[in-house]
């Protein structure tokens, strides 16, 4: 199935799992980490979107998956890539690229995808590359537009410092593009 005004094909059957494919990091850097700033609990999972690393709380990671068939759904945001099938369950699926104000993702045979939950909003989101889990050092706190980033973890010898989401602008730039899902009955 061909996302409109892409002309790539989609095939496969929908979702499968995906093994960590990132190393720890430990964070060494010229600035002082504070205390990790609400970026949940002690360890965060990393991934890349773009050139750039970035870190959610693993308390709001629930699995990583691969997709490979996305059914589109007309009328929706422009993040919103359509929804895919988890176990037999549909599950809604958003542009991680989009959500932080950067160029959309381009669409793959295959394609990463963290299933986070925030509150009752759970969805998957499309991401270029998996990282690893790595130790909340701390954050070094940096004021970003819309609050979207809490700050970074500095990074450790030629790797770059890792930015980390603000959970609460995260959650409610999803609740903004993913549809509202049904109750399980």
């Amino acid at each position: 199935m061909a996302r409109a005004g892409t002309g790539e094909g989609r095939t496969g059957s929908g979702a499968g799992s995906l093994a960590d494919s990132g190393r720890p990091s430990k964070g060494s850097g010229g600035s002082k980490p504070t205390a990790p700033r609400d970026a949940g609990d002690a360890h965060l999972c990393t991934f890349r979107v773009g050139e750039q690393r970035y870190a959610l709380s693993t308390a709001l990671v629930r699995e990583l998956v691969e997709v490979t068939t996305i059914t589109p759904v007309p009328r929706t945001s422009h993040a919103f890539l359509g929804v895919f099938n988890l176990r037999g369950e549909p599950m809604p699926l958003v542009d991680m690229a989009l959500l932080l104000d950067l160029e959309p993702s381009p669409i793959a045979a295959k394609m990463p995808v963290i299933i986070v939950t925030l509150g009752e909003t759970t969805a998957g989101a499309r991401i270029h590359a998996l990282g690893a889990v790595v130790a909340n050092s701390g954050v070094v706190p940096q004021a970003s537009a819309a609050n979207l980033l809490l700050g970074f973890l500095p990074g450790s010898g030629a790797e770059p410092p890792v930015a980390v989401i603000n959970p609460a602008e995260f959650a409610a730039r999803l609740k903004r593009v993913a549809p509202r899902q049904r109750e399980k009955r």
